[in-house]
């Protein structure tokens, strides 16, 4: 290989590290031209117990990438492309928050709307330390609301806004329930998690 080959593949390589595709092909096509380098050069040197493993990966491995990427661009599609991918380096930032405001707003409604086995008290017992938190938590998944608001919760389970406030930190700290920030500033309370 000359110098202006090592150039060309160096570039090619910088060009495609810009983005998490790049990197997924620049990887696969390193490991299989090593993989088939190796294979090539000392299969003649090489008994047949270390060239067999050879072979199997050299068969196996794109049949695994192919799986693989499969599996990212049905399930991550979003996470594949990077900054470079986009004329506007700020669209890209912006498509991201986006994105995980329609996930964070959208998630909890899907969740609604799934049918789930009742936790029985034992369950439910585990987790919580006193009466109070028993409490917010059967009227948060018996709730009509997929978000309460500190001040409805402590409003139906007839309670100070303060101490309710404080227990639902112990709850929340516990992973027993998520809370969502809101365009005001506000914490509301999601669903019970488990």
């Amino acid at each position: 290989m000359s110098d202006s080959d090592f150039e060309g593949f160096g570039n090619t390589a910088k060009t495609l590290s810009r983005s998490p595709l790049g990197i997924i092909a620049l990887f696969i096509v390193l490991i299989y031209g090593f993989a088939a380098l190796t294979l090539g050069i000392s299969a003649k040197n090489l008994s047949a117990n270390l060239q067999v493993p050879l072979v199997w990966f050299l068969v196996l491995f794109p049949v695994v990438v192919l799986a693989v990427f499969a599996y990212l661009v049905t399930r991550h599609h979003q996470k594949l492309y990077g900054p470079m991918d986009f004329s506007d380096q700020a669209l890209f930032l912006e498509l991201q928050q986006e994105l995980r405001e329609i996930k964070s707003e959208v998630e909890p409604v899907i969740e609604r709307q799934i049918e789930h086995e009742p936790s029985n008290d034992m369950t439910l017992r585990l987790h919580v330390t006193d009466d109070i938190e028993e409490q917010l938590l059967k009227t948060l998944a018996r709730g009509n609301y997929t978000f309460r608001t500190t001040r409805g919760l402590a409003k139906e389970i007839k309670l100070p806004t303060e101490k309710v406030q404080t227990h639902l930190e112990s709850l929340f700290f516990r992973k027993l329930i998520g809370r969502k920030l809101l365009k005001n500033g506000l914490w509301n309370l999601a669903q019970v998690k488990f």
